[in-house]
């Protein structure tokens, strides 16, 4: 099988040495379930693509009481997240290291799917295929987050790929910068109306698109 998904090597490099090991959930995350799903949450199900430490996943367990799903390049990612878990005494369904180019869960199968820049890790091609994906194994009326780097991000040291906003950085790999356009248009549910926000200040260091999905069919 093809490999994607910000690129194994690069990742799992950063796990084993310690990096980027994030512990606390991102509140626009949490926000966003509070707002959309709050205390009808139990039981439903969540997936996390590029879940890491499982930081966001440990609170949707123990906040809203999710059935939880993730999935990251990285087995070290995964083995500190199933330890996590298994160290607070929380439950969680499937934690594996895997490659989401092809999912291996059922057609609407997931509540709830979240992206945390993950998918901007990848080229524009495959995020094409990966989103695809998403949405084949979301519900419908399910909703899909995800939070990517913008066009207008003020990044250094990436180098062009190809000329269509996609990159390459030297320790991370693949990097994706997504128009406002491209984030419209991205899968075939694209007239569904999403709700679409800008984070940060233009030409400041966090500069992002938070998009979330319904999908009606």
């Amino acid at each position: 099988m093809k490999e994607c998904f910000m690129s194994n090597n690069h990742w799992e490099h950063i796990y084993q040495n310690g990096e980027h090991i994030n512990l606390a959930p991102y509140t626009e995350i949490f926000s966003f379930i509070s707002r959309n799903i709050g205390k009808d949450a139990n039981k439903l199900k969540i997936l996390e693509v590029g879940c890491g430490v499982g930081n966001n996943l440990i609170f949707a367990k123990w906040a809203f009481n999710f059935d939880i799903y993730g999935i990251d390049q990285s087995e070290k990612a995964i083995k500190i997240a199933q330890s996590i878990f298994n160290a607070k005494q929380l439950e969680y369904i499937y934690l594996k290291s895997g490659n989401i180019l092809q999912l291996e869960f059922e057609n609407n199968f997931f509540d709830v799917v979240v992206d945390r820049s993950a998918l901007q890790h990848n080229t524009i091609k495959d995020i094409s295929q990966i989103t695809s994906e998403i949405w084949r194994v979301l519900k419908v009326n399910g909703l899909f987050y995800s939070c990517v780097t913008s066009d207008i991000h003020p990044i250094i040291d990436l180098k062009h790929n190809d000329g269509i906003n996609d990159f390459y950085e030297n320790k991370i790999g693949d990097w994706h910068l997504f128009t406002k356009s491209e984030i419209l248009n991205l899968n075939p549910w694209h007239r569904t109306c999403p709700v679409l926000k800008s984070l940060g200040i233009l030409n400041s260091k966090h500069q992002f698109w938070v998009q979330v999905k319904k999908r009606y069919f």
